[in-house]
This record gives C-alpha cells, structure tokens and sequence, in this order.
C-alpha cells in the first residue's frame, strides 16, 4: 500500500509538471486581426 501512494505522489507531480510547462508555451504567430493589415486609411483635406 505504501509503494502505490508513492506511485501516485509521483504521477501527480509529474502531471503537474507537464501541464504548467504545456501553459508557460508562447507559440510565434500573427495575431488575429481579421484584414485589418489590409484596410488603408486616406486621409482628405
């Protein structure tokens, strides 16, 4: 019984570990803008 807790005590941390280090990922990407790098702004005098 004592070496299942151990094995669970384990995998907890080790799931933890994972899913922080899953989250702290920045992935290099274009924001969404949806078009607006192609709208053009006229300016009329």
């Amino acid at each position: 019984m004592q070496g299942l807790k151990g094995v669970i005590v384990v995998a907890t941390i080790i799931a933890a570990a994972a899913s922080l280090g899953a989250c702290r990922k920045e992935v290099g990407g274009e924001p969404l803008k949806l078009g607006a790098a192609d709208v053009s702004v006229a300016v009329v005098r």
